[in-house]
């Protein structure tokens, strides 16, 4: 025997609907499960919420082969490893101290890419949301350029870049194809 939660009066221990007050009665685990579902609702929310990102799009295009002479010259600090499992946008990065050398080597144009470095599962880290990556053309992104949501500026000299994501944006085949690397 149990008691009724609305009526406290005494019941079967199977009961799921108290004889007396016609009251469900939710067992300890489905009230668990409940409260942890409207958590993570109500931290998905704030999140959509505030997690925007304020940047401003300094993207610049390299086709002089001078600069691309010198910037391959360049002994780069830190190489990405790829996450196969999300490379589904095919790109090469190469991070050189101060800038983030990206090359898409897809067939098709990223339009629209976000970058993201040193992101969390749930969002943070720095990104930048820039203008379009052509198909076979190389850009350089200054590091701090990159920027949180309040504003804060990426630092190369005082964070160390772990992880480069980045992200298609609407309007052409590769929406929502991304590349994402450990930096090393």
């Amino acid at each position: 025997m149990k008691k009724c939660k609305s009526c406290q009066k005494e019941i079967d221990k199977k009961a799921s609907v108290c004889p007396y007050c016609r009251s469900k009665q939710i067992s300890k685990p489905v009230q668990i499960i409940t409260g942890i579902i409207i958590i993570f609702v109500i931290l998905g929310v704030f999140g959509a919420i505030f997690g925007g990102s304020k940047n401003s799009s300094s993207t610049q295009k390299t086709n002089d082969n001078s600069k691309q002479t010198q910037q391959q010259t360049q002994e780069p600090t830190r190489t990405p490893t790829p996450d196969t499992s999300r490379d589904d946008f095919k790109a090469s990065v190469i991070f050189t101290g101060t800038q983030f050398v990206i090359t898409n080597e897809d067939d098709l144009d990223c339009l629209a890419p976000e970058i993201k470095i040193n992101s969390g599962l749930f969002g943070g880290g720095y990104s930048l949301k820039t203008s379009t990556f052509l198909s076979g053309e190389t850009y350089t992104i200054e590091a701090m350029a990159i920027t949180k949501s309040d504003g804060e500026r990426f630092n190369p000299f005082t964070t160390a870049p772990k992880s480069i994501y980045i992200s298609c944006g609407r309007g052409n085949d590769l929406y929502a194809a991304s590349y994402m690397a450990e930096l090393q």
